[in-house]
């Protein structure tokens, strides 16, 4: 993946912003599979360590994934307001 947003096609941005919602829908499946009487993904002295261990890495995954759609979020901003400015 590239790693400069500024060279990005619109379609690009877009097709990025798609995955990450594939991702997000992919972390929903697995969490509801995996913890179906959990709501709220909460570590908790009562689960197992293994219950605890998944639950952080689901977490980190979808803190990663927050700060990938806030990084093309902010170049469609960005671009926006370029938009704005010329127009």
């Amino acid at each position: 993946m590239k790693t400069n947003l500024k060279s990005f096609s619109w379609n690009e941005l877009t097709r990025s912003l798609e995955y990450y919602r594939d991702q997000y829908i992919e972390l929903e499946r697995v969490k509801t599979f995996a913890l179906p009487d959990t709501e709220v993904l909460e570590a908790s002295i009562d689960y197992s360590d293994l219950k605890n261990i998944f639950i952080f890495r689901m977490l980190r995954d979808i803190r990663t994934l927050d700060r990938q759609v806030q990084v093309v979020n902010n170049e469609i901003a960005r671009r926006r307001k370029l938009i704005g400015v010329m127009g």
